[in-house]
């Protein structure tokens, strides 16, 4: 893995409570933005840009969209764990810490 990301993957863990390994990743959002994006990671924090309104769960919902998307993956592998109603939120990834890493854009 990238030494850059080596922080990062500590936010990832197996779940004990699963067959499926889960990676925790803290994001912010940014929504009413111009296009759909995940920017990258800005220190452990990966940023992400949505068109949708941060109103009645559209934002959220293109977020989990988005990741999905990029990663290959339903939408349903992910969850949104912490921040709601907030642009700092924490997502749970159904997948492999290092598959996820791969499929996200870093430096």
């Amino acid at each position: 893995m990238h030494a850059r990301l080596a922080g990062i993957a500590s936010d990832c863990r197996a779940s004990q409570m699963s067959d499926q390994p889960i990676c925790r990743l803290r994001i912010k959002v940014s929504a009413c933005a111009s296009e759909d994006r995940v920017q990258g990671f800005v220190d452990d924090v990966l940023k992400i840009k949505v068109r949708a309104t941060p109103e009645k769960g559209k934002a959220n919902k293109a977020v989990k969209k988005l990741l999905a998307e990029t990663l290959g993956i339903p939408v349903r592998s992910i969850r949104i764990t912490r921040g709601q109603a907030n642009p700092l939120k924490v997502v749970e990834i159904a997948m492999q810490e290092t598959a996820v890493f791969a499929g996200l854009p870093h430096d």
